[in-house]
């Protein structure tokens, strides 16, 4: 998108997201401000992030592939050079994107893309989730979140 990234991802430990983004700010703040002669924030705020279970993951997944499409940037997901959409039409890695964790759980990735009614109520239950920071379960699995 052309004023933020969707990333589905899972961190390595509880601090992995942080550090990630807390360094990719940091090296890309430097970067354009050196380029610019200019100093200060490039980034509206922190990144947001929704704790989800496996059922809202194919929500996830399709929310993210076809957000330029809704956006009226493309008239297809495979079209915007952004995205791991093409590593995943074509059945390969490509430098950024694994493909078997999607794979594995969809398949024929165009059948998924495919799918004619979108889920308007799951995309807004993750737009909420990522609003307010709360996970976003497709029931009350009796999982709990515990803050360090």
């Amino acid at each position: 998108m052309p004023n933020h990234v969707h990333l589905i991802a899972v961190p390595s430990d509880k601090n992995g997201l942080g550090g990630t983004f807390a360094d990719a700010h940091r090296r890309y703040t430097g970067y354009i401000n050196a380029r610019s002669i200019a100093t200060g924030h490039l980034w509206q705020g922190r990144f947001g992030s929704v704790v989800m279970d496996e059922a809202h993951l194919f929500h996830a997944v399709r929310y993210v592939s076809l957000n330029p499409v809704r956006a009226w940037l493309v008239s297809q997901a495979r079209d915007w050079q952004w995205s791991s959409v093409a590593a995943h039409l074509s059945g390969r890695d490509d430098k950024l994107v694994k493909i078997s964790p999607i794979f594995e759980r969809y398949g024929d990735f165009a059948a998924f893309l495919d799918i004619s009614t979108e889920d308007v109520t799951a995309f807004k239950g993750l737009r909420q989730s990522e609003k307010t920071g709360r996970p976003h379960w497709a029931t009350n699995n009796g999982l709990k979140v515990w803050r360090d």
